[in-house]
């Protein structure tokens, strides 16, 4: 999620969010005693496509961690 002032932007295309889009909202996490702890900050795509589109099918191999 790029921040330019008070906009937030879609990481895929750039697109500016503004309040009231519609939008996606994408965390990883590792799973703990109390739920999801988020690993790195949340990324918000504005649609469906653009979310798809920055999957490229290179999946992260990450090992087991404790939170």
């Amino acid at each position: 999620m790029e921040k330019g002032g008070d906009q937030m932007q879609c990481p895929e295309c750039g697109r500016e969010l503004a309040y009231g889009d519609d939008a996606i909202s994408l965390q990883r996490g590792v799973i703990g005693p109390r739920g999801v702890v988020p690993l790195r900050e949340a990324e918000v795509f504005c649609s469906d496509a653009c979310l798809e589109a920055s999957f490229d099918g290179d999946a992260e191999a990450v090992s087991r961690r404790i939170p």
